[in-house]
Order: C-alpha cells, then structure tokens, then sequence
C-alpha cells in the first residue's frame, strides 16, 4: 500500500484530500503544521509521499523547508507540492528531484493522476474509486 503524509493547514482541504486518497486505495496521515508534519517523518511509521502546501500559516516557503528536513531522515520520499499561490522560478528552483506540484484549487482525478504519472504510485486495485488507468509509455 501507498502511504501519503498530507500536510495542509486547512482542516477542511486536509481532510478532503485524505478522503479523495483513502478513497482511492492509499494509506493516509495528516498534519497541519510542520511540527506536527517532523513528528510523523521522525516516527516509524512508512511513509512514500510527502503532499505539502509550499506555504504553511503564513511562511510562503515553509514547505520546502519542510521538504528538505524529511529527506534528510527518509532520502527516497516522493514529493509532491501544492498551492494557491503564485509559485515563482525562484521557488520551483527550490523544489527537489523526484517531485511535482498540483496547483489549487485541484479535482480528486488531479491528484490521483499526479500520483500516478509522476511517481508510478497506485492505491489498492480493489480501491471504491478508480481514476481512468493512465499510461505514461510511448504509443507503439
């Protein structure tokens, strides 16, 4: 099973995004704050995917901060970033290797899609929703 760390400060964008992924065959944990967020990259539990808001309760780049704390402690999590706001160069310069960014407001569909084509990670096939199987390979 896939397992996602959503990290957002919004309850309700939080929670959503936990539903949608549950939903959809992934093992979820969720944090709002990046305390809350270290704790859980420090703890035992696995971990494939850190999805974070690039801006945490008004530090615009929290989330990168974030992003490089955890791969210290866990070198191969896939990162996927997400936001409102405006993302400059500067700040994608900032994002690391093996990641992505799903711009907000995002459908269910989006986020699964992101999951699958950037990083090859699929929920359970016995999952109670199923995005449309995605094929990143080459037509013949």
């Amino acid at each position: 099973m896939v397992d996602v760390l959503c990290v957002e400060e919004d309850d309700t964008i939080r929670s959503l995004a936990g539903s949608i992924l549950e939903a959809n065959g992934y093992s979820t944990l969720s944090a709002s704050t990046v305390d809350q967020a270290k704790a859980l990259i420090e703890g035992e539990k696995n971990i494939d995917v850190l999805f974070t808001e690039v801006g945490l309760l008004g530090d615009v780049e929290a989330g990168l901060r974030l992003v490089q704390d955890a791969l210290e402690k866990r070198p191969n999590l896939a990162v996927l970033y997400t936001s409102s706001q405006s993302v400059t160069d500067g700040m994608k310069a900032l994002f690391v290797k093996n990641s992505a960014f799903l711009s907000k407001p995002y459908t269910g569909d989006q986020l699964i899609t992101s999951l699958v084509v950037h990083f090859g990670l699929r929920g359970r096939e016995t999952a109670s929703v199923k995005v449309s199987d995605i094929s990143t390979r080459s037509p013949p």
